[in-house]
């Protein structure tokens, strides 16, 4: 009898866990946000500029800090290098950023399987030896491979497409 009592007490206990853990995760909040930041190079005054993605879980239970990620040069990031600034290919990495780097942004509310498409393509260029490139593989090219994979509207690349053009872009066709 008291194998039974004790039986029951803890299928109702898990029971209890699963709905409750179930009830949190309906209302658990998922964000994409994409950012855009002026990148003075250093050189000549030019302003390449820059285009990124954040993406935050928000939840009773647990706080998970935004994660902001964009794709740029290796080296030379902060002041440019002819290299890469002349076209040539160069070796890239999936970088954090600086939300206080932000000159503009704006956030979309996505679902979670969304949420982790981002985070599989994010762990993708995380672990990649991926080449950079202007126009052909660059932070435009990053976020339009994620807005692509969670089926966002991308809007149509120019070869003179700047980051902030593609940011107002995407904000128009997706905000």
């Amino acid at each position: 009898m008291k194998n039974t009592l004790n039986f029951k007490n803890n299928l109702t206990l898990i029971l209890l866990l699963i709905s409750l853990s179930l009830f949190a995760q309906k209302n658990d909040k998922y964000y994409l946000t994409i950012g855009a930041r002026d990148l003075s190079s250093g050189i000549s005054g030019i302003s390449l500029g820059h285009i990124f993605i954040g993406y935050e879980m928000k939840s009773n239970k647990v706080f998970k800090a935004p994660q902001y990620r964009g794709f740029a040069p290796k080296e030379g990031i902060k002041y440019g290098t002819p290299q890469w600034l002349s076209g040539k290919i160069v070796q890239g990495e999936l970088m954090s950023e600086d939300p206080e780097d932000v000159k503009a942004s704006f956030k979309i509310e996505i679902n979670k399987s969304q949420y982790d498409k981002i985070k599989d393509v994010v762990f993708s260029w995380e672990n990649s030896t991926m080449q950079y490139g202007i126009n052909k593989n660059d932070c435009i090219s990053f976020v339009l491979v994620v807005l692509q994979k969670i089926n966002l509207q991308i809007p149509i690349r120019e070869s003179d497409s700047t980051p902030y053009y593609i940011y107002k872009a995407i904000e128009k066709l997706n905000n």
